[in-house]
C-alpha cells in the first residue's frame, strides 16, 4: 500500500476514534495570601472592570495586613485567628487593595453583591469586638456593607444564642436584600422554629441599610442544611435547602435527603415548592437565575430518582429547572472518586460548572494530584446536560474552584484555593502548605482544542510552538514518540518529559499544516491528528 493510502486510512480511522473538545486556556492566574492559609469563597465582576473576591485569611503577612490578632508577649508576635478577607483586583489580576474584617475570633465571608456605592458582604462571625459591634452568641450572620475602598459603611449581626451560618445573599427589586442560611436558635432575631432536632433554613429580608424587615424559619421538624437564595425582577424569592423533613413547610418528598426548592413572594409567603434528588443523598452548593431558568450545582451520591447513574462516592451534579419548579434536566458527572461542583454559570448559551475532583476515570480524563489530593475541575455542557468538554487545572497538591463569574462575554474567571507551590497550572504562590486564594481567568473564544480519550490530553490544538501531551503512560519509561507529516514522512522532534507530561519543543519549526502524532508503548499504539498554524 502506498504512503498516501496509508496516511488517508490513518486519517479516516482517527476521525472515527478521536473526539475533539474545545477547552479554555488559562489567560492568567495568580495567588494571594500569606503564610498561614487563605481561601476565596466568592468572586464578582465590579462596575469598574475589575473583580472583588471575598473569603477568609489566617495570615498577617505577604499580601495580608491589618489582621485582628492576639499579641503573644513571650514570642513578641501578633497571632491572627481567622478574619474575613476582601481582595480588590484589576482586570489583569493586580492587587489594588485588601481588607481584613472581623474581630478576635473566627470570621469568614461567603458571598458578595455590588449595590449602590459599594459591596454588601454575607459573612459569619464569632467575634464580639473589632468591626463587629454586637453578637447574639455563637456564630451569627454578619451582613456588612463596605465602600469602594473597603471601608465599612454599616454592619449588622443576626441570630440568637446558639448557632447561625449564612450561605447566600441576593438583591431584591426594592433595593434591599434577602439572606439565607441555617438557624439553631430560638431567641434573638429568630422566631417560628420548626421542631427541636437539627437546624432550620432561615430567610431574612433586609432593607437597603441592612435593617431587618422580616424573618422566616423554613423547613420541617428534621434538619435543613446548605441553603441558597435568588430573587427575580418581579420580586419573587427562590429558596433552596437540603432537607430531611417531610412535614410543615415541606409538602413534597424524595427518599433520603431531598433538595427542597420553594418560591416565595416579597413578603415571605410560599407560592409553591418542589423536591429533587434520590435515595443516596445530595447537596446543592449554588443557585443562579437566568430569565425563567434556575441553574443549580452541587454533588450527589444517588443513582435513582432524578439520577440515572452514580460512578462512585459523590458525583458532581447540575440541576436546571424553570421558575415554576419544573425540571429541565438533572445530570451527574465525574468518576469513581469524589467529584463536586461549587458553582455553575451560563455563558454564551452554555453551562460552565466548576468544583473539584479526585477521579481519573469516566468523565474525568486527566488529573494532576497524588492520592487523595484534588484538582480544580471545569466542565461545559449544553442546556440539555450533554457534556461538551471538561478539564482539570492545578498542580501537585490540592486545588478547588469555589466561585465562577463571566468575563465580558468571552471568558470566565474563578476563585478558590490552592496549596501547590508553583507547578502545573499554578504560579504566583508564595505561602506555605496551608494554601492561598487562587484566581484564574480563562479565554473561551481564543480557546485551545484538545484531543480527549481515556489515555491522553493533547493541547493546545491548533498549536504554534510547543505542544503538550498529558498521559499516565509517561510514568512508564517504555514509550516512543514519532511525528509524521501528511505524506507519511517521519519528522524528528525534541521533547521534554515531566511527570505524566511530554512537551514537544521543536514543533515551532514545523511548517503550517496537518501532522500525525504516533505514541507507541509496550502494549499499544496511539495515533492523533494535530494541526500547526
Amino acid at each position: 500500500m502506498s504512503t498516501a493510502k496509508i496516511s488517508s486510512l490513518l486519517f479516516f480511522i482517527i476521525s472515527l476514534s478521536i473526539s475533539v473538545y474545545s477547552q479554555p486556556a488559562i489567560s492568567w492566574s495568580d495567588c494571594y495570601g500569606g503564610t498561614m492559609g487563605e481561601g476565596g469563597r466568592s468572586i464578582i465582576n465590579t462596575t469598574d472592570g475589575g473583580y472583588l473576591i471575598v473569603g477568609s485569611t489566617s495570615s498577617n503577612d505577604g499580601d495580608v495586613s491589618g489582621a485582628y490578632c492576639i499579641y503573644d508577649s513571650v514570642n513578641n508576635v501578633c497571632l491572627p485567628y481567622q478574619d474575613a478577607w476582601v481582595i480588590k483586583i484589576d482586570a489583569a489580576g493586580n492587587l489594588l487593595w485588601q481588607k481584613c474584617l472581623g474581630g478576635h475570633d473566627v470570621d469568614e465571608c461567603v458571598m458578595v453583591v455590588e449595590s449602590g456605592n459599594g459591596y454588601v458582604l454575607a459573612c459569619n462571625t464569632l467575634s464580639t469586638e473589632g468591626d463587629v459591634t454586637f453578637n447574639h452568641g455563637g456564630p451569627d450572620f454578619w451582613i456588612t456593607k463596605i465602600d469602594y475602598n473597603g471601608n465599612i459603611i454599616w454592619e449588622h449581626c443576626y441570630g440568637g444564642s446558639l448557632s447561625e451560618n449564612v450561605y447566600g445573599i441576593a438583591k431584591t427589586i426594592d433595593g434591599g436584600f434577602v439572606v439565607c442560611g441555617t438557624v439553631d436558635s430560638y431567641d434573638g432575631n429568630v422566631a417560628g422554629r420548626h421542631g427541636v432536632v437539627g437546624s432550620d433554613g432561615w430567610l431574612l429580608k433586609l432593607d437597603s441599610m441592612g435593617q431587618l424587615i422580616w424573618q422566616k424559619c423554613l423547613g420541617g421538624t428534621h434538619v435543613e442544611l446548605y441553603q441558597q437564595i435568588q430573587s427575580d425582577t418581579l420580586g419573587n424569592i427562590y429558596f433552596l435547602t437540603m432537607t430531611g423533613s417531610v412535614d410543615d413547610d415541606i409538602t413534597c418528598h424524595v427518599n433520603g435527603h431531598s433538595i427542597w426548592l420553594s418560591k416565595l413572594d416579597l413578603n415571605g409567603n410560599i407560592l409553591w415548592d418542589n423536591c429533587f434528588g434520590g435515595t443516596g443523598g445530595q447537596i446543592i452548593n449554588s443557585m443562579r437565575i437566568y430569565g425563567d431558568k434556575l441553574l443549580m450545582s452541587g454533588k450527589s451520591a444517588s443513582n435513582d430518582g432524578d439520577f440515572t447513574h452514580n460512578y462512585g462516592h459523590y458525583d458532581a451534579w447540575i440541576l436546571l429547572t424553570d421558575t415554576s419548579g419544573n425540571k429541565i434536566f438533572s445530570e451527574s458527572y465525574g468518576g469513581s472518586q469524589t467529584d463536586l461542583f461549587n458553582d455553575a454559570i451560563l455563558v454564551n448559551d452554555k453551562i460552565i460548572a466548576g468544583g473539584s475532583t479526585l477521579s481519573v476515570d469516566h468523565d474525568v480524563t486527566m488529573n494532576h494530584p497524588v492520592f487523595n489530593l484534588s484538582d480544580c475541575w471545569l466542565i461545559c455542557v449544553d442546556t440539555l446536560g450533554n457534556l461538551l468538554w471538561e478539564n482539570t487545572y492545578g498542580g501537585s497538591y490540592d486545588e478547588e474552584c469555589n466561585s465562577l463569574s463571566p468575563v465580558s462575554g468571552s471568558g470566565i474567571i474563578l476563585t478558590g484555593y490552592t496549596s501547590t507551590n508553583n507547578d502545573g497550572d499554578i504560579s504566583g504562590y508564595h505561602g506555605t502548605h496551608w494554601g492561598q486564594v487562587w484566581v484564574a481567568e480563562f479565554d473561551l473564544i481564543n480557546n485551545v482544542t484538545s484531543f480527549r480519550d481515556e489515555h491522553f490530553s493533547i493541547y493546545p490544538q491548533p498549536f504554534t510552538e510547543s505542544i503538550h501531551i498529558r498521559s499516565p503512560v509517561f510514568s512508564n519509561k517504555d514509550f516512543n514518540i514519532t511525528l509524521f507529516d501528511i505524506q507519511g514522512k517521519s519528522i524528528p522532534v525534541s521533547q521534554i518529559k515531566t511527570d505524566k507530561e511530554l512537551i514537544l519543543t521543536s514543533a515551532k519549526n514545523l511548517l503550517s499544516g496537518m501532522y500525525i502524532l504516533n505514541i507507541r508503548t509496550s502494549n499499544n499504539v496511539y495515533s492523533f491528528k494535530i494541526i500547526k498554524i
